[in-house]
C-alpha cells in the first residue's frame, strides 16, 4: 500500500511540475532609426540611403562603434546584432555615401567625432551625408525610433 501511495505521489509531483506555460521575455525596445534631409521631403534620405554608420556615445563611453544600419521596411535597423535604448541619454553621430551602393563609402568617424577615411571616387557620384542627434532616449521617439536629419558635408555640382 505504502509503494502504491508513493507511486501516486510521485506521479502527481511529476505531472504538477511539467507545465506547458513558459514566460519568454521578449524585449521591445530596439533602436531604429528615421532618415530625411534637409530642403526636401522627409522623403528624400530614406528612398536614397540604403544604409549608414552609426556611432553612438552613452555618458562619454562608447556604445555603437560603426555598425551599419541598415534599411528595412519603412524604418533603419541593425541586422547583425540588436543594440536596444539604454536608461541614459545616447549621442548618436551617422555618416554616409548614399551612392555608393551597399558600400558605406569607408567613411569612420574618431573618437572625438572627426570624419576620416573618406575619398572622392573617380566618378565623383558621391555626396558625404552626416546626422548628428544628442541627448536622445527612447521616451523621446514613437516606438523608439529615432529620426535622424542628414544633412550634406560635401555634395556633387555638375554644370
Amino acid at each position: 500500500m505504502k509503494k502504491s501511495l508513493f507511486i501516486m505521489a510521485l506521479g502527481a509531483i511529476a505531472l504538477t511540475s511539467c507545465s506547458q506555460d513558459e514566460v519568454l521575455e521578449v524585449k521591445q525596445d530596439a533602436i531604429a532609426f528615421s532618415a530625411f534631409t534637409e530642403n526636401a521631403s522627409r522623403a528624400t534620405a530614406s528612398t536614397t540611403l540604403d544604409k549608414f554608420k552609426v556611432y553612438a556615445y552613452v555618458g562619454g563611453a562608447t556604445y555603437i562603434d560603426g555598425l551599419d544600419a541598415n534599411k528595412g521596411t519603412g524604418v533603419y535597423t541593425f541586422n547583425e546584432q540588436g543594440y536596444y535604448w539604454p536608461a541614459d541619454e545616447v549621442d548618436f553621430y551617422c555618416v554616409s555615401n548614399p551612392n555608393s551602393g551597399t558600400d558605406a563609402g569607408g567613411v569612420e568617424l574618431t573618437a572625438d567625432h572627426k570624419v576620416v577615411n573618406y575619398a572622392v571616387p573617380s566618378n565623383h557620384a558621391n555626396d558625404l551625408l552626416y546626422s548628428v542627434l544628442k541627448g536622445a532616449t527612447k521616451g523621446s521617439y514613437a516606438e523608439g525610433v529615432a529620426a535622424l536629419n542628414f544633412r550634406h558635408a560635401l555634395a556633387m555640382v555638375q554644370f
